[in-house]
């Protein structure tokens, strides 16, 4: 498994994953502030799956400075985007790269709280 600062810079490097990557930061800012995914951002998300080093920042694990950052963004995106109503749709195998394994709803809704 490949550390997402690591897959970040591949992506970078990448023109169609770094185009991705600019259209998700573009369509998922309400995503990121844990409020919701639109239709637009899950369509982007489900486009970026698609590209090969894009599909690795799906699958990273969270490290480096921006390591909360992270993990808050693919929380939301995991409970956002595709929860359990959505987590076995088509392109998805119902996992998101083992999330529920780091997190515990109970545990963020005290935290929020």
């Amino acid at each position: 498994v490949m550390g997402c600062t690591e897959a970040r810079r591949r992506c970078d490097r990448d023109s169609r994953c770094n185009l991705a990557l600019s259209r998700y930061l573009t369509y998922c800012g309400k995503l990121f502030n844990g409020l919701r995914c639109t239709d637009e951002c899950r369509t982007v998300i489900e486009d970026m799956l698609a590209v090969p080093k894009a599909a690795l920042l799906n699958d990273c694990v969270c490290d480096g400075l921006e390591r909360p950052i992270c993990e808050s963004v693919k929380e939301n995106r995991a409970r956002l985007c595709f929860g359990p109503e959505l987590g076995n749709g088509p392109g998805s195998s119902g996992s998101d790269g083992g999330l529920d394994d780091y997190y515990d709803e109970d545990y963020d809704d005290e935290q929020r709280g």
